[in-house]
């Protein structure tokens, strides 16, 4: 943090903020995390970078309870000074920063906490991994909403990770709405990507495993659902979700395809081999013949379709040899739910060759089809090193920054240049993109471990 950089804190309308101004110096990060970790959920800081993103604080709205407690917000609209009866105050680090707190603060806590003890436990944590711009105009209006993105947690099964954020119209608070769902087919889990096509919106999983391996049958999975059900969810009918399991089929038919490409990949290591690989060809599950003693571990982030249908994957790990990312093209995931819909195949590798390097190798976080072209969001290939094989195999794994990258498409399969329009320095993870109707990127994050996640928009595209 740096003087200059904005706090907002937030109570409900017509009430006072938890904590109010003082006059200080560089603040103590030791101090806000303490104080936030007992009062989870309820207030935020949140930093506005040099980079110019707006930062969007989303209210967390308990489906037992929506109207219990405080609300945390954020808005970056008008001056200080000037915003309307329950908007958010404003605040800078050279004229707020807490030196104390006071007795009134201390209590407010209290109560707080107290109140977020009896919310359900299911919306106490919700990890936003994917972002996708969902809603017709006339369903907008009715709702007076003048955004809707859809957006999937990555821990558990999809039917219980589903959320609409929203925005009221007139440029009014953000919120999130957990969607119930009625789950059809095998299990799922690491839910990682969402994308758009014919009718159907779909969720991809990882196809990885957990950060210590192996690899798990469960995140190998599409499911979809049909966009029009979402019109009706928000009122609390739970949505139709069809799950397909891969059965490792997909990771079979990618790293056959790597292999094939000539792609030289970052080199697989031992504990990569032996806590993804060989551990998950031990266990007893049939599917698992489909794995490879010479496999590598796939991450899969991103997913975008292209117009005439076909899926682009864009892989977080691994990356090239160069660590360049990877994006995959598949045809007919359609087969996955339809008989005669055609056989899943792979029919283009590409690298971008000039993002990321060996020193701080990138991978795919998030894909989205545009204006003609894919962006592509890259990131590091594992952001927590604890318990992480992947980062002891590659220690430098973790180095590359969040960027915004735009890909002209068609381009023919091989190695690819994109252009780079967004470099978000230390905004943290940037997991997901998507475009509202007025062709504005949107992103969102994960506000690391027990902080309210953000959604960020940049507020120049032309940057």
């Amino acid at each position: 943090m740096r003087a200059g950089d904005s706090i907002v804190l937030q109570a409900e309308p017509g009430r006072q903020p938890i904590l109010t101004p003082w006059t200080g110096t560089r603040p103590d990060r030791t101090l806000f995390k303490g104080l936030h970790r007992r009062i989870r959920g309820v207030w935020s800081v949140v930093v506005r970078s040099q980079e110019e993103i707006e930062a969007t604080v989303i209210r967390r709205e308990m489906q037992a309870r929506p109207d219990a407690g405080f609300r945390s917000r954020r808005e970056t609209r008008g001056a200080p000074g000037t915003e309307p009866t329950g908007a958010p105050t404003r605040m800078t680090l050279s004229t707020c920063l807490p030196a104390r707190i006071g007795l009134a603060a201390l209590r407010a806590g209290l109560f707080l906490a107290a109140a977020m003890a009896s919310a359900p436990a299911q919306a106490a944590e919700f990890e936003a991994s994917a972002l996708l711009a969902v809603g017709s105009p006339e369903w907008l209006a009715r709702r007076g909403w003048s955004h809707a993105f859809l957006t999937v947690s990555d821990e558990g099964p999809v039917q219980k990770c589903l959320g609409l954020m929203v925005r009221e119209a007139d440029g009014g608070a953000w919120s999130l709405r957990r969607l119930g769902a009625r789950q059809r087919g095998g299990a799922s889990d690491d839910a990682e990507a969402l994308a758009r096509h014919g009718g159907w919106i779909y969720v991809i999983g990882s196809h990885c495993g957990p950060k210590g391996g192996p690899l798990r049958q469960e995140r190998h999975f599409v499911a979809r659902l049909a966009e029009t059900d979402l019109e009706a969810a928000p009122d609390g009918e739970p949505l139709a979700v069809t799950v397909a399991s891969t059965g490792f089929r997909l990771h079979r038919l990618l790293n056959d395809a790597l292999r094939q490409s000539g792609i030289e990949l970052l080199p697989r290591k031992d504990r990569e081999a032996a806590a993804f690989i060989d551990a998950a060809r031990r266990t007893a599950d049939p599917a698992a013949a489909q794995i490879a003693e010479g496999d590598r571990a796939l991450n899969i982030e991103g997913a975008a379709f292209e117009p005439g249908g076909a899926l682009l994957l864009g892989l977080r790990y691994p990356p090239s040899a160069e660590g360049h990312p990877i994006l995959v093209r598949i045809e007919h995931v359609a087969a996955l739910f339809d008989a005669g819909a055609g056989a899943l195949s792979v029919s283009g590798v590409w690298t971008l060759d000039n993002v990321g390097d060996r020193a701080a190798p990138a991978g795919v976080r998030a894909l989205a089809f545009h204006g003609g072209a894919f962006h592509v969001l890259t990131g590091q290939l594992e952001s927590k090193r604890r318990k992480s094989a992947l980062l002891e195999d590659h220690p430098e794994g973790d180095r590359a920054r969040s960027a915004h990258h735009v890909l002209d498409w068609p381009q023919p399969p091989g190695p690819a240049a994109a252009r780079r329009v967004h470099d978000f320095a230390d905004a943290g993870d940037v997991e997901g993109i998507a475009f509202d109707p007025a062709g504005r990127p949107h992103y969102i994050r994960d506000d690391r471990g027990a902080r309210p996640f953000t959604v960020a928009t940049r507020t120049d595209p032309s940057r």
